[in-house]
């Protein structure tokens, strides 16, 4: 009949469920086993194993990693020259999905009367190509320079922010 599903469509198969419940109550076990503050190690036994390992009730997976830099491979960086021609952002996904969608928000926080307090510099999107997915997202510098300030990129993973980065644009002071 138009309109409704059956109910075959709505109910996932035994072994499926079987196996969420499985990896469910492994992961209780193994978080109640491990130091507070250590990471659970993930169950590897289950025939989905290159699925994100599933979490504790009221616990997010974190997404991704991100770090700011120099250079395309270069260290890791908070603090940018006024004279820097771009700043990579760099992400590594965590636990993601074929298909989602990374962006990130270039945002001003504080560059005094150049922009005001929270502007929206710039705006990037990607796609995740797996579950350990990478990229790299790069702000240039603006033809009249870079504002002196402080400065925060967001990272949403869909609509979920998964990495706040915060960092600051300095003129270099002398030799």
């Amino acid at each position: 009949m138009p309109g409704q599903r059956s109910t075959r469509e709505l109910t996932p198969s035994l072994p499926w469920r079987a196996s969420l419940v499985r990896r469910y109550f492994l992961l209780l076990l193994m978080c109640s086993l491990t130091a507070p503050g250590a990471p659970a190690a993930p169950d590897t036994s289950s025939a989905n194993s290159a699925l994100p390992a599933a979490t504790s009730p009221g616990v997010t997976a974190k997404l991704l990693t991100a770090v700011l830099a120099r250079e395309p491979a270069g260290e890791p960086a908070d603090s940018f020259s006024t004279e820097t021609p771009t700043i990579y952002l760099r992400w590594h996904g965590e636990a993601l999905h074929a298909g989602d969608k990374i962006r990130c928000i270039w945002i001003a926080q504080d560059v005094g009367k150049a922009a005001p307090a929270g502007y929206q510099v710039d705006e990037a999107c990607s796609e995740a190509d797996g579950l350990h997915a990478s990229g790299v997202f790069t702000l240039s510098k603006p033809k009249s320079g870079w504002p002196e300030g402080k400065y925060r990129v967001d990272i949403y993973v869909g609509p979920r922010i998964a990495e706040t980065l915060a960092f600051t644009i300095e003129q270099l002071r002398g030799d």
